[in-house]
């Protein structure tokens, strides 16, 4: 790997570890980011980007879904 992509991938898993401590395991911001040594503002920009990749790409399957009633 190439030391852009290095710093591609290490931002990457920030954005991963950081989901994954919110939403499996119900963490708040506040511990998130003393755990990982970052700022609070940046553990939320970390989250909102992990959302955005997430919403790419997953796009398709979050399409609303119509119920009959």
């Amino acid at each position: 790997m190439s030391f852009c992509e290095d710093i591609l991938f290490v931002n990457l898993m920030d954005r991963i570890i950081n989901f994954e401590k919110e939403y499996v395991k119900f963490k708040k911001f506040e511990t998130i980011s003393i755990e990982m040594n970052f700022t609070y503002q940046y553990a939320v920009e970390l989250h909102g980007y992990a959302l955005e990749d997430f919403q790419i790409t997953y796009a398709n399957q979050l399409k609303p879904i119509s119920f009959i009633l």
